[in-house]
């Protein structure tokens, strides 16, 4: 028998209910977990499809991939690949640990309006917008709201003559036409904050701040952990058996600082000297808001002044690098490979961000998760146009995508 969303009764949110202080494909796991517990989804039972469930619970079908994925781990499903996905049996542990157990589809809101604030080109190419996160976290933000019932009122800050970011006056304005909550896509800047936490105060209208950390109440935050991504990157190149590793990076930025953070707790975790971090961070280039930056041609520069002032970084046994994104990681491969060492041989490297032409270079990347961190602020939106009183910050985690670059290629056995 196939579980029906009609099936799948769920119960109200609570006022106070702080759900929304974990990621989205962890609730959905223990949602399913708690119905597959109580017999609602009965063991035997096939689950609906993946696209089925994703349209359920108003996420993307990777989101519910994740979720999936954790329930086959730990028994709570099984997998037939010729017939689909069933009902198995709830751990124990996790039986204990949900309790009542709590929905994770949130409650639809009809009439709730949201103000989307970004800067996006008005005309790009496929490729432009694929470098973009912005297009692909506004794309979940859309889905997430859409599937409450909701609407979108966009506010596009897009100038090509001047530099334009999201202020108190926008605010106002947004706020002053009716939005229930007002979720800002890399559209501020820091010195704003201030001017904008009073029009928060002023409007009650609250401000959801995407990949952004340093957040202070009564600014609310949707961010992915740069140092985690950087944890689990530095021990994937620990786990090929480097025991030295370099970050590198053409210019400073907090995100910068944060991914050398999580270097060198992975490299302390691992039992290795902290000399075992060799810093490559150009801290003479600073990251300001809204400046063009081309971090391969500026990743190329910075890594030949690197390895001219210190060759023996790409000479050691098993070397491996951290770059502090993708395209920096071109910059720097193509650098190493006029020098004469080659990826895969001489040293491993891993970047960030999964940006298009990682698959090209065979670079491995932590893939940022874009669309979940869309989905997560409408979350928040829709939780704080009703409850004042919930999380203020959402932290999720990027994902490894492992390729070439990662692994050391087994070398030939010269006859003696």
């Amino acid at each position: 028998m196939t579980a029906r969303s009609s099936d799948l009764p769920e119960p109200k949110r609570k006022r106070g209910d702080t759900a929304f202080t974990v990621p989205t494909y962890r609730r959905i796991a223990d949602d399913l977990r708690q119905k597959v517990g109580s017999g609602i989804i009965a063991t035997g039972m096939m689950l609906p499809g993946r696209r089925d469930l994703a349209v359920e619970y108003g996420v993307s079908v990777p989101t519910i991939e994740r979720a999936v994925s954790d329930l086959i781990a730990d028994g709570t499903l099984r997998v037939d690949q010729r017939r689909g996905t069933f009902a198995g049996v709830v751990p124990e542990s996790e039986r204990l640990r949900l309790g009542g157990g709590r929905p994770a589809a949130p409650t639809r809101s009809e009439g709730i309006t949201i103000g989307i604030v970004a800067r996006l080109p008005y005309e790009v190419s496929e490729v432009e917008a694929a470098k973009e996160g912005a297009y692909t976290i506004i794309g979940g933000l859309e889905r997430g709201l859409a599937a409450t019932g909701g609407r979108s009122e966009f506010l596009n800050l897009w100038s090509a003559t001047e530099e334009r970011f999201f202020r108190a006056e926008d605010h106002d304005r947004l706020a002053a036409a009716g939005v229930d909550a007002v979720i800002a896509v890399y559209s501020l800047q820091h010195r704003d904050y201030p001017a904008l936490m009073r029009a928060v105060e002023r409007s009650k209208v609250p401000l959801i701040i995407v990949n952004e950390d340093k957040v202070s109440p009564p600014l609310l935050s949707v961010y992915h952990d740069h140092t985690d991504a950087a944890y689990q990157a530095a021990n994937h190149l620990l786990a090929q058996g480097c025991e030295r590793l370099t970050f590198f990076s053409a210019r400073t930025a907090s995100w910068v600082e944060s991914r050398l953070e999580g270097v060198r707790r992975a490299v302390r975790d691992a039992g290795l000297p902290g000399d075992a971090v060799i810093d490559r961070v150009n801290r003479s280039s600073v990251e300001s808001d809204g400046d063009v930056y081309d971090a391969t041609h500026n990743g190329y520069a910075w890594a030949q002044e690197t390895l001219e002032r210190d060759s023996s970084l790409l000479f050691c046994d098993r070397c491996g690098v951290v770059a502090a994104n993708d395209f920096m990681a071109f910059g720097f491969l193509r650098a190493a490979s006029e020098r004469g060492c080659e990826v895969s041989r001489d040293y491993v490297i891993v970047g960030f961000d999964d940006d298009y032409g990682a698959r090209h270079h065979g670079l491995s990347s932590m893939r940022p998760p874009l669309e979940e961190l869309g989905e997560e602020a409408v979350r928040m939106a829709i939780q704080w146009a009703t409850d004042p009183l919930s999380a203020r910050r959402v932290t999720l985690h990027a994902d490894l995508i492992a390729r070439s670059s990662s692994r050391f290629q087994p070398q030939p056995v010269r006859p003696r």
